[in-house]
């Protein structure tokens, strides 16, 4: 078998709404189709456990050191409404396989394969005795569709194609309670084959309701150039051949009966390399606004030997360029009307990891952290309109869980936003960060872009509402101050406790990040009725962060709560992870703290070649990076490049297993603010750059400051400036110790190149 010999190591081409995954196997090629909302529907709606009439008795388990027993009285009430057991999301699935053999295989003399960034083309090649093949595919944006044309100059083509169901593997009939029942979740699936060029795969799933799936149609037109045609038991037989054209296309139904046909029987084929210009027009746009060059390396064509060249402590920075590059596309590959979920758009498997949904208490944010400032804002924008598809799902969850007005966001969605998945161990009922985390997405879309009307009418609505929410369910003492409790750290309780405490810094801080932005909106006019003193007073009565005994920067506010380090999550650095919270800038032991809480958190890695969930380690990143702490940052790129990514250059949740895109936005962000980090009027240059990137160059970098910058440096010093202006003002450039005010006009381009 040529090819790899696990789906999660074949090539992908996507355009954000079809996706395939294309393994390059010269005689038994398996291409796996794949639909950005191919969800399953599996889990029915269910009524929301009301928490709301027991919070007094949850509250006072929390207080007394019981979360368990709160944690198990909130399974108890999901069991009164029918909840039983834990409830996943419905889960991101695999359309179908088209399958392509070849009639009379020969023994192959040389092979290659290979994916070309700027276009999305994949590309298969081999040769024979008979001479030379080659198969490429690229899925189209224009044209929404997956193109495949197999080419054979020195010979004639003969193969067999069908649409078929992919097999399930052994691992997913294992386990009884997370087994893939076909006969529980499909009522049946139809294939068709038609000696005119036809093929067609349909499922109707068997369960239904209001506004679910119903099902999907999966069509391909296959057109030869010569050669005949032939339908026999189940394949389409093509023979004497020069060449083939396949196009094909998928369509989801929410209604019955399913549709008998797509798009593809109204459409004018044009030829194959015009149909790729098309699309490379658009995706080369998107792929070519930032790039990363980072000098010093050795860069080998292979990809397997890129990456054998470089390990953890010996990081090669060719290697990491290319990194960079993979992970651009398959971040645009896989973002459409909706982002990236755990595995982008991809899956090879009916039983992806945690459903291959959105997680969104740290996955997704680390999927779309490079949106804004790698300039690659349609993921923040598809995000953002995920999260308004939920916008009513979130004021359910907010009524029906809590009795309280605004949103609540949980912490895992696919096909909609109140999935109530949850468990005594796992409580994420009691995740209140959500609201909060998206808030500042959307203030961020507002300060890249200055885009007003978004903020009026998207972002501004939206963070009032998750701020009404905390309002309702923040507990006042007697002292005027505001505690959170109960509160849940994703996914981790302190030592010795159940998860389930108090003042967990993740929600304090998200809070306090939250009112904080609200009061310079209104300060800025932006805002009506807005209670400036009610808020003021909020954010004045939530705990200060917090320090224990050994220096650490407490993951809890509360007393007699210990961090426990030997944990995948870091999201005790949340006030980090985007501009600097100022209270880390009004006390400086806060900083030193935090750095020894990402070397604590790195403890735990070493030796594990990063250890589990990379995302984890674009937490630590970012936090590392905007404190200046680069020894910290430059780590945890090095086991992001060094342990997380395939020979085929996708990417992995742990080492070498679980294919999932976190990184592919995580590791571009990190990098990019490790180099350039900005705020409303400042761009602040080589923040972070370790002594191994000491020349370099990076273009397109989105700022908050209303300017695109290009920077080149050398010697760890920066030589070129140049500024795209979008907005007029004036903002500060600052290296180091040393600062310069820079006026700027919309449209204006500004060269700058400083005297040392």
């Amino acid at each position: 078998m040529l090819g790899p010999k696990r789906w999660e190591e074949s090539l992908v081409s996507g355009n954000g709404t079809l996706g395939a995954l294309v393994p390059g196997d010269p005689s038994k090629e398996r291409i796996i189709f794949s639909h950005e909302k191919l969800f399953m529907p599996e889990y029915p709606p269910t009524e929301a456990p009301n928490l709301a009439s027991h919070m007094d008795k949850i509250r006072e388990w929390v207080i007394a050191g019981k979360g368990d027993k709160a944690a198990e009285f909130a399974v108890e009430l999901g069991n009164e409404v029918g909840i039983e057991g834990l409830i996943w999301t419905d889960p991101l699935i695999p359309a179908c396989q088209l399958e392509i053999e070849t009639l009379n295989p020969e023994k192959v003399i040389n092979y290659a394969r290979g994916v070309d960034f700027e276009s999305g083309e994949t590309i298969t090649a081999w040769e024979t005795e008979s001479g030379f093949f080659e198969r490429r595919l690229f899925t189209s944006r224009p044209d929404q569709l997956i193109a495949l044309h197999i080419a054979a100059p020195d010979s004639d083509l003969n193969i067999r194609v069908r649409l078929a169901t992919l097999p399930q593997t052994d691992e997913e009939m294992d386990h009884e309670a997370e087994a893939f029942m076909e006969d529980k979740l499909i009522e049946d699936v139809r294939t068709k084959v038609d000696e005119t060029g036809w093929l067609s795969y349909t499922t109707e799933f068997k369960k239904k309701w209001d506004g679910s799936l119903k099902g999907y149609l999966v069509e391909c037109r296959v057109i030869p150039t010569g050669g005949t045609m032939k339908a026999s038991d189940g394949w389409l037989l093509i023979t004497d051949a020069d060449e083939l054209f396949v196009l094909s296309r998928i369509l989801l139904s929410y209604d019955m009966p399913l549709p008998a046909k797509t798009a593809l029987h109204e459409y004018e084929i044009p030829d194959y390399k015009k149909l790729l210009a098309e699309h490379r027009a658009v995706h080369g746009e998107m792929f070519h606004r930032f790039s990363l060059e980072i000098g010093g390396g050795e860069y080998f064509p292979l990809a397997e030997d890129l990456q054998a060249s470089s390990s953890f402590g010996n990081l090669n920075p060719s290697y990491l360029n290319q990194l960079c590059k993979a992970a651009r596309y398959l971040l645009i590959s896989s973002t459409g009307e909706i982002p990236p979920t755990l595995q982008g758009i991809w899956g090879g498997t009916w039983r992806p990891a945690w459903s291959g949904d959105f997680t969104l208490n740290g996955n997704v944010p680390s999927a779309i952290a490079s949106g804004l400032n790698t300039n690659f804002r349609e993921v923040t924008e598809a995000y953002i309109n995920y999260m308004f598809s939920m916008y009513s799902d979130f004021r359910d969850n907010a009524r029906d869980l809590y009795d309280a007005p605004g949103i609540f966001v949980p912490s895992r969605t696919s096909s909609d936003g109140k999935t109530y998945h949850y468990a005594k161990p796992y409580p994420h009922l009691f995740w209140y960060a959500g609201g909060a985390w998206t808030s500042q997405f959307l203030f961020d879309y507002w300060q890249y872009t200055g885009d007003d009307s978004f903020l009026r009418e998207k972002a501004i609505p939206f963070m009032l509402d998750a701020a009404a929410f905390y309002k309702h369910i923040l507990v006042e003492g007697e002292d005027g101050g505001y505690n959170f409790i109960p509160s849940y750290s994703p996914e981790i309780g302190p030592l010795g406790h159940h998860p389930v405490v108090i003042n967990a810094t993740m929600d304090v801080a998200a809070l306090k990040q939250l009112i904080r932005n609200l009061l310079y909106l209104n300060y800025a006019g932006y805002l009506t009725e807005f209670d400036e003193q009610g808020w003021t007073s909020v954010l004045k009565g939530l705990p200060e962060y917090g320090i224990d005994e050994e220096g650490d920067l407490k993951e809890w506010i509360w007393p007699g709560l210990k961090n426990d380090n030997s944990h995948r999550h870091a999201s005790h650095l949340y006030p980090l992870f985007y501009e600097v919270d100022p209270e880390f800038k009004e006390r400086p032991e806060l900083i030193e703290a935090a750095k020894t809480a990402i070397e604590k958190r790195l403890e735990y890695r070493r030796g594990k070649q990063g250890a589990e969930m990379a995302f984890g380690l674009v937490q630590k990143g970012l936090a590392a990076a905007h404190i200046g702490d680069t020894e910290h940052a430059f780590e945890c790129v090095d086991w992001l490049c060094n342990s997380y990514w395939s020979p085929a250059q996708t990417s992995y949740h742990d080492p070498g297993e679980i294919f999932n895109v976190d990184i592919a936005g995580g590791l571009p962000a990190v990098v990019t603010e490790m180099i350039l980090q900005s705020s409303v009027d400042m761009l602040i240059l080589l923040p972070a750059l370790p002594e191994q990137w000491s020349q370099g160059s990076i273009k397109g970098v989105g700022t908050r400051c209303g300017v695109t910058a290009d920077m080149k440096w050398d010697k760890g010093v920066p030589q070129k400036l140049h500024l795209k202006a979008h907005r007029t003002g004036k903002l500060t450039v600052l290296y180091k110790d040393q600062s310069w005010e820079i006026e700027t006009t919309a449209g204006q381009d500004i060269h700058w190149e400083p005297e040392w």
